[in-house]
């Protein structure tokens, strides 16, 4: 428990501290006069909880949509991060939390496995996004420091 509590603590030292240097360096070579105006984009979203696949659709007359998944919100926070650099706007993009819950998503990455190598897919999607910054939630501790280091090992 006590080991549990000094990690959380150094997680969220690291998170403040990424997220505070980013900020400050964010796009700088944009911005060589100090005194111009900067406009700063932030993308910042959390509870994904685990919601990797499609998992629901609607009717249209020209068919079905289906939509709810990694990828779809991949696309979307791409089209943005690019609208944000067009404009020469500064960025930071920020993930806050509750990647994954449990889930029939998750089990496939065997949480509850201790001595478990499978891949973590809520890492791995989250790696393939222009995240400048993850903050960990609750969720990310619900299997323990073990799965905790799997998840984190699972974007490099």
């Amino acid at each position: 428990m006590e080991e549990t509590l000094k990690l959380k603590k150094i997680v969220v030292a690291l998170a403040a501290t990424s997220l505070i240097a980013q900020m400050s360096l964010a796009n700088a070579s944009f911005y060589s006069d100090p005194g111009s105006a900067v406009t700063l984009t932030i993308l910042h979203n959390n509870d994904g909880e685990s919601a990797l696949l499609p998992d629901r659709s609607f009717k249209t007359a020209q068919g079905t949509l289906i939509f709810g998944s990694a990828a779809a919100f991949s696309s979307v926070m791409k089209r943005e991060v690019k609208a944000a650099k067009s404009a020469r706007n500064a960025l930071l993009s920020v993930y806050a939390g509750d990647s994954f819950l449990a889930s029939k998503n998750l089990i496939c990455s065997e949480p509850a496995n201790n001595a478990s190598t499978a891949t973590v897919y809520d890492g791995v999607a989250q790696s393939l996004m222009p995240y400048d910054v993850h903050v960990l939630g609750n969720h990310e501790f619900d299997y323990g420091t073990g799965f905790l280091k799997r998840y984190i090992e699972s974007f490099s």
